[in-house]
């Protein structure tokens, strides 16, 4: 999956590909972003709320923290997807 998340964040303009890591098993080849997502993570993603879309997937908490920051920034709730488990 994440070849092609990286291919359509290449093709795609307007698709953001940010891969991160939450827990402390992520091996030391790891030096993406770490630890989870704040709204001040979301905010350097988002230049117009009215035209972002968010699709959250992952645990529940993940999940509702991600649309938490979502909701803050002013995007709207018909323009976030949810897709959680856990």
């Amino acid at each position: 999956v994440r070849v092609e998340l990286e291919a359509a964040s290449d093709a795609y303009p307007w698709f953001t590909y940010a891969p991160r890591v939450s827990g402390s098993d992520h091996g030391e080849e790891w030096t993406g972003a770490t630890g989870r997502v704040t709204r001040d993570d979301l905010a350097g993603h988002v230049a117009d709320p009215t035209s972002t879309w968010v699709y959250a997937c992952g645990p529940g908490a993940f999940v509702d923290g991600i649309l938490e920051g979502a909701a803050s920034l002013g995007i709207p709730d018909t323009q976030c997807h949810r897709e959680g488990w856990g």
